[in-house]
């Protein structure tokens, strides 16, 4: 199995567990092409409503309906908050790493 069809299967394991009251899901996108990757997200949404879900990814886009966001450095929590408060702080680290994210994209050609 490739990389992307591992991620699907353990994600689906965990998502069926319907007991478990939090998930924990560690660049769990990061073998999948686009669409998959917004099909996982919108499955992590609705199957983990009602959990506590931990995800750790260097995707910023994906952080956007997260309820807290920790921003971590060396294992210390430089900043914390929502998408929008963490982009509104003047000198955010937050602000900066989707500043260069998002650039990357907006810079490309069409």
């Amino acid at each position: 199995m490739s990389g992307g069809e591992w991620q699907r299967l353990a994600a689906a394991r965990a998502f069926y567990r319907i007991n478990a009251r939090f998930m924990i899901c560690d660049e769990p996108t990061s073998a999948l092409d686009p669409r998959a990757e917004e099909a996982m997200y919108d499955r992590n949404r609705r199957l983990g409503a009602g959990r506590t879900v931990i995800l750790i990814t260097h995707r910023l886009g994906s952080t956007r309906n997260a309820d807290r966001i920790p921003v971590l450095d060396a294992g210390r929590v430089l900043e914390g908050g929502t998408h929008e408060s963490l982009l509104a702080q003047d000198g955010s680290e937050y602000a900066a790493m989707w500043e260069k994210q998002a650039k990357t994209y907006s810079d490309q050609p069409a």
